[in-house]
């Protein structure tokens, strides 16, 4: 395994300059033209209009690299785009993907992320021991991080630097699904991991802000801030885990964008899904600390949106909350 500290310094001196810059996506759409055009990033959905001619944009703000899904229909393709970028992307509406293309620095990223997939660990290596289970997803990641090098993507943005650690976190999620895995698949229900699991985890937890717009990262430490909390992680109830996981960020995480990105991503999908009453802990938390002003008009907006709809949970079956 690679030693990411030169590759967090690294990439912050090169990110640094991108900060503040959007990104311009152009769509332009021959043959017929779908009902349904949208790009999802960051669990934000952009829906495209698309005028006479078949053109359309989408504008990006607050990012300094995302990952994103094109949907046309059923149908989708992955892009990955920088601060700053202006692509076009162009395809037939009776052939999407037959004719799908972009045109913009980052098209060989783009090709390659539609070209290849980040393959899972069978089930089964969940009732292997902690340290061979450990092997086999090292494996994995190397494997993925092999395949990436052979594709020559180097200087192509910041993109093969931002893949690696999408790779390494993809793979570092499997970790913290392996106590209860393990459970199930070993038929051992009364299985705890042992302090050799949460050094691997706190192995993992490295604070790198140029990562913090990754999705597969922020996942990894919000939820490894549960792990690694010893007097909270066995907290079950949802409202106060997901409270007990701000205070270890904000007790442990130093870095603006890091705290930013872990406590937007922890707060928002909860206010969205449960509303606001009884939040007044997490909204203090938040507003304390994020300081991001997009984050922070999502905060708001939803805050604002969430009564006037019916809440997820309300319209859940019974049981199933």
């Amino acid at each position: 395994m690679k030693n990411f500290a030169f590759l967090a310094f690294s990439l912050l001196l090169c990110m640094s300059c991108s900060a503040g810059k959007n990104i311009d996506l152009v769509f332009e759409v021959s043959g017929s033209v779908p009902e349904t055009l949208a790009l999802v990033c960051n669990a934000d959905i952009h829906e495209i209009a698309v005028d006479g001619e078949g053109r359309g944009e989408c504008i990006l703000y607050g990012t300094d690299a995302a990952y994103a899904q094109v949907f046309c229909g059923d149908k989708r393709k992955m892009i990955y785009v920088e601060a700053g970028d202006k692509a076009v992307l162009s395809f037939s509406g009776d052939d999407f993907d037959g004719t799908f293309r972009f045109d913009g620095e980052k098209a060989p990223a783009v090709e390659y992320l539609n070209a290849t997939e980040l393959k899972a660990l069978p089930d089964s290596c969940y009732a292997l021991g902690f340290e061979e289970f450990l092997e086999r997803t090292m494996d994995m990641e190397d494997l993925a991080a092999e395949r990436l090098e052979s594709y020559g993507l180097d200087g192509i943005g910041n993109f093969a630097d931002m893949e690696k650690g999408r790779i390494r976190y993809s793979y570092a999620n499997t970790l913290l699904m392996y106590p209860v895995a393990h459970q199930f698949m070993a038929r051992n229900p009364f299985y705890k991991p042992d302090e050799r699991y949460y050094q691997v985890i706190g192995s993992y937890a490295v604070e790198t802000p140029m990562f913090a717009d990754l999705r597969e990262y922020r996942e990894f430490m919000t939820e490894s801030a549960h792990a690694l909390d010893p007097e909270n992680r066995d907290e079950k109830e949802l409202y106060p885990k997901l409270v007990a996981e701000m205070r270890y960020i904000i007790e442990n995480y130093h870095e603006e964008k890091t705290v930013n990105a872990l406590l937007h991503h922890i707060v928002l999908p909860y206010i969205e899904t449960f509303g606001t009453d009884g939040t007044e802990e997490m909204a203090d938390i938040y507003k304390s600390h994020v300081s991001d002003p997009y984050m922070m008009e999502d905060f708001d907006d939803a805050c604002a949106d969430w009564a006037t709809r019916t809440p997820a949970w309300k319209q859940l079956k019974p049981g199933r909350r």
